[in-house]
């Protein structure tokens, strides 16, 4: 992109760079007496000096990078509004991973694999209440699939009392039966 005669001599002008080196200033004063990452450095030990956005990070040569929090384990893609070429680079990158780990997974044995189904159902992402929250909604979720379909509840709480109810029918019954002379017996119990 060329530049216009009255852009160029804008930039040369002394009012420009004056401008330009109070920036310049103002942003070299804020690195210098702002936060620093402070990690030890492997050469010498001595901390890192590095700025960082808030006391007490690190700089993205010291983990300032690594995802935290909540949502570390779960793909980040880039921001909305950040450049199509971001996106594509992040999208063929996961696929590059995930291709990777398909061969790795199809080169196991079968006691490999199992172990590793086994540990990757374990170890669920998320904190110990996510996935007790997700538990307990499978549970509801079974037990409202069972009452859609009229089944009763697996339980066998439920088939003693039923078998006492049964139990209890039957007692009723036999006194009925004594109350009544064999002459005075309704038609159905005869």
């Amino acid at each position: 992109m060329s530049l216009t005669k009255k852009q160029r001599d804008f930039l040369n002008s002394a009012h420009f760079k004056e401008a330009r080196m109070r920036g310049l200033k103002n942003a070299w004063a804020k690195q210098a007496n702002g936060p620093k990452c402070g990690a030890k450095t492997r050469a010498d030990g001595a901390p890192c000096r590095k700025p960082v956005a808030e006391e007490g990070q690190r700089c993205r040569l010291h983990g300032g990078a690594t995802p935290k929090g909540k949502n570390w384990h779960r793909r980040q893609f880039p921001k909305k509004g950040a450049p199509l070429s971001k996106l594509q680079k992040k999208l063929s990158e996961l696929k590059r991973r995930d291709g990777k780990a398909e061969e790795r997974r199809a080169a196991m044995s079968p006691e490999e694999r199992a172990t590793h189904e086994k540990r990757r159902k374990a170890n669920r992402p998320g904190t110990p209440t996510e996935r007790q929250q997700a538990r307990d909604g499978r549970k509801a979720k079974k037990l409202i699939d069972d009452l859609r379909q009229n089944k009763k509840p697996d339980s066998g709480e439920i088939s003693k009392l039923e078998a006492h109810i049964r139990k209890l029918e039957g007692q009723a019954q036999k006194l009925k039966l004594d109350q009544y002379d064999e002459d005075e017996l309704p038609e159905v119990f005869k």
